[in-house]
């Protein structure tokens, strides 16, 4: 490993043997290699790996040995994440003015997912599609009115269609919310939990292709983290329930993407970050298959959200009136 880039390299014994070790330097480059061990072949999969890389670095030898075990699987999962949905899906949520139903059904076509999907994840772009065409309850009040109409406007372009469809993608692989009340069954791929890393390198990689800059990418990948695995607090949520976001608001990859920064001694949260999560669950809510009601929805995303303006979004405040604890 060499301590500088943080990277492993790869040498068989032939090769040192008969050339030595050798490693390309620019000018005041150095390297500091450390950590050395010996790995025997026994099935060829080291050797592969080896003449795969071709004297490169990897970030991790052993997963890059697993992706040549499962590297048919991870491409059918990276063929559901193709940039040409993510797109697709880009250009297929449009909002009509005050959510009136189109008048002429629109093109068979067009409703096609460009890449072939299970009938599960077509099922979800589906359900994307649909939230353009949405219809307002009847006794849903003024502010219900208003917070949707907010809501639904911002979709396009925010990315929170693609988090939301890409939720569905991971959750379609073991993970941490395999066999957890109301997951969907493994798809048929032989991907085990461990593999999961490998699939979120992936799913970066291809939203940081799709997005062009590695920060957007990078933040719309944490998002759809952190929505495959709040199944129970989307469900609570569409209950009306928002004590639970003072605990969920604790954990690491929810505290990366609401940006919390500390000043003075007090923990403060980004404003624009939480409005995007919540909207962003509350869209996996109304693609749910069994939907929650769009009034607790949006009532439970309300609260939250008025609760933190008047904590002055400082995070402790903001649990403490959210939990009275």
């Amino acid at each position: 490993r060499d301590h500088i880039d943080g990277l492993e390299y790869l040498r068989s014994g032939v090769e040192l043997a008969t050339r030595g070790f050798h490693t390309r330097l620019s000018g005041y480059q150095y390297r500091a290699l450390v950590d050395f061990r010996a790995v025997t072949d026994t099935d060829g999969l080291w050797g592969q790996l080896a003449d795969h890389l071709a004297g490169r670095g990897a970030p991790d030898l052993e997963m890059a040995r697993r992706r040549l075990v499962v590297g048919a699987d991870l491409a059918l999962v990276r063929q559901w994440m193709d940039p040409e949905i993510l797109a697709w899906l880009e250009a297929s949520v449009p909002q009509p003015p005050d959510f009136t139903v189109a008048a002429e059904d629109p093109d068979q076509e067009s409703d096609k997912p460009p890449v072939d999907l299970p009938d599960d994840l077509t099922r979800t772009t589906g359900d994307l599609r649909e939230l353009a065409r949405l219809e307002i309850p009847k006794g849903l009040g003024r502010r219900s009115r208003g917070d949707l109409q907010a809501m639904m406007d911002s979709l396009p372009g925010s990315r929170i269609p693609q988090a939301v469809y890409l939720r569905s993608v991971l959750r379609k692989v073991s993970g941490p919310w395999t066999g957890s009340s109301g997951s969907p069954k493994t798809a048929d791929i032989d991907l085990e939990p461990d593999d999961l890393p490998l699939v979120l390198e992936d799913m970066g990689s291809l939203l940081r292709e799709w997005t062009g800059h590695d920060y957007a990418g990078s933040s719309t990948a944490l998002l759809t983290e952190i929505l495959a695995n709040a199944s129970t607090e989307i469900t609570d949520l569409g209950l009306g329930r928002v004590q639970w976001f003072g605990h969920f608001a604790e954990r690491d990859r929810v505290r990366r993407f609401l940006g919390f920064n500390e000043h003075e001694g007090v923990t403060w949260l980004n404003r624009e970050a939480l409005e995007s999560l919540l909207t962003a669950m509350v869209v996996c809510g109304l693609t749910a298959p069994s939907r929650p009601r769009l009034a607790s929805l949006l009532d439970g995303r309300a609260i939250i959200v008025e609760t933190a303006e008047k904590a002055g979004y400082a995070v402790e405040k903001l649990q403490h009136l959210l939990t009275g604890k």
